[in-house]
């Protein structure tokens, strides 16, 4: 997962958006023409499209970018994959001073 992750969720959350603003004109236009029911149902399933989605992608892009932030810290930090984690439970009494 990355940045370019994120940029996939965004971009589909964003042609889904208006693919389906498309849908809800034309229910707007079968609305104005009579079709109370049949407007009102295709304009209410394009509108929870459009939400599903974007909760969806936009979970998707939180967790892309959070794991680039995530190896951005661990390059900046020099912690690599080999390197134990910080809250590790490794014996660290070698970093420790002996008692006195």
């Amino acid at each position: 997962m990355g940045i370019s992750d994120s940029f996939d969720s965004i971009k589909n959350i964003a042609t889904n958006s208006v693919a389906r603003s498309g849908d809800i004109v034309e229910s707007a236009g079968d609305l104005l023409k009579g079709d109370i029911k049949g407007g009102a149902t295709k304009m209410a399933s394009s509108i929870t499209d459009i939400a599903t989605t974007a909760a969806t992608e936009g979970i998707s892009a939180a967790g892309s970018a959070a794991g680039a932030v995530g190896e951005v810290m661990k390059k900046a930090t020099g912690q690599g994959d080999d390197a134990p984690d910080s809250g590790s439970s490794q014996d660290r009494s070698a970093d420790t001073p002996p008692a006195s």
